[in-house]
């Protein structure tokens, strides 16, 4: 019986070799599959995954900078619109002044040069009234004469009455000079005046002119820069829209593969409980078969102690159902069997799992094998 024992744990430790080097095998081919097949697709969805996220991170950031230069340029109008109007509302300065002053300095001088011409008039005009005094004195009959009639001159006696009246009349003609003289000073002193407000009001509208035609330029030019900037936030929100929906797709699709891996990963552990119960009825029946045939060929008092021995042998925990692997190698005859399974399995895999990873299918065979196997050594 002992013997018989050592036997039969000999084989069993050979059987679950056996079963290890199959299951490797299998676990090998099938994951070395498998693994490549997921990981070159998981390494495409994450590289596509961070190639999108940069690609929405760029687009946020540029949307930012584009708001920041559309405020800018918003702020650059503002301040030109309104140094613009301070133009046209405040008095100019810079080269302007510089006008203003000799403007100022012009009219100064003509102020002064209003007053000496004022003196002098009022000086000929006390100089005219003491000549008209003096001569109403000495001669008023010829004066009056004189300036009822021209002066015609007569090849006569120079006597000194003549030559006195001559005197007389050529100081009065130089007085009148000489007031005339006056006048056309003032006149031309006004006409300069006229003349250089007239110059300072052009060159005024001038810039005024360029200076609206320059804001007008700028203005224009802030304009259509505005306008492609916003064509381009409408472009890059489009874009990042478009990038967003991209997102969620494959986050939706992400997710329905997870769910269909964990529905896939349940069907294979349902399979493996299906495959345990029947190994189990098979093994049930062959231990039956086993006895009853023991049954026929003995007599009754080895049976009674064959029957005694098996129930102190599972009582014991010597005797317990033998493992999934383990029955799977004892339900094999030869190296064709041994392939034909492997290929079977890793039909069945494929089959089974299209795009799920294999390191939760593995492992549950492996456990349950070997939390079997431990059951039945202790």
């Amino acid at each position: 019986m002992s013997s018989l024992r050592e036997l039969h744990s000999e084989i069993k430790k050979q059987l679950e070799e056996a079963y290890e080097t199959v299951r490797d095998l299998t676990s090998k081919r099938a994951v070395d599959r498998l693994d490549i097949a997921v990981q070159a697709d998981d390494a495409c969805m994450i590289e596509h995954i961070q190639t999108l996220q940069q690609e929405l991170m760029q687009s946020q950031v540029r949307e930012t900078d584009q708001e920041l230069l559309i405020k800018e340029l918003k702020n650059r109008i503002n301040e030109l619109e309104t140094a613009n109007k301070r133009l046209k509302e405040a008095p100019p300065d810079n080269c302007v002044a510089s006008i203003q002053e000799d403007l100022i300095a012009v009219k100064m001088r003509e102020a002064e040069a209003n007053l000496s011409l004022k003196e002098v008039r009022q000086k000929l005009v006390d100089l005219s009234n003491d000549w008209k005094l003096h001569t109403a004195m000495e001669l008023p009959e010829p004066l009056e004469g004189l300036e009822k009639r021209p002066v015609v001159v007569k090849e006569q006696a120079c006597t000194p009455a003549r030559m006195k009246e001559l005197e007389d009349l050529l100081m009065g003609v130089r007085i009148r000079e000489a007031e005339t003289l006056g006048q056309l000073k003032e006149m031309r002193q006004r006409v300069m005046e006229l003349e250089t407000l007239n110059h300072v009001c052009t060159n005024q509208i001038r810039r005024q002119d360029e200076e609206f035609k320059r804001l007008t330029l700028e203005h224009e030019q802030c304009s259509f820069k505005e306008r492609d900037h916003q064509q381009n936030l409408l472009e890059e929100r489009r874009r990042t829209s478009d990038l967003e929906s991209q997102l969620k797709e494959l986050t939706v699709m992400s997710r329905l593969k997870e769910t269909e891996l964990m529905q896939a990963n349940a069907e294979l552990k349902a399979k493996i409980c299906e495959l345990e119960s029947g190994l189990m009825e098979r093994w049930t029946r062959e231990e039956l078969d086993r006895s009853n045939a023991a049954a026929e060929t003995s007599s009754e008092g080895e049976q009674e102690s064959a029957d005694a021995n098996l129930h102190a042998a599972v009582v014991n925990g010597d005797r317990c159902p033998p493992s999934l692997g383990s029955l799977l190698l004892s339900s094999l005859s030869s190296e064709d069997d041994l392939d034909n399974l492997v290929t079977k399995v890793s039909v069945d895999i494929d089959s089974s799992v299209f795009s799920s990873p294999t390191s939760e299918i593995s492992p549950n065979i492996g456990a349950t094998a070997s939390n079997q196997g431990e059951s039945c050594n202790g």
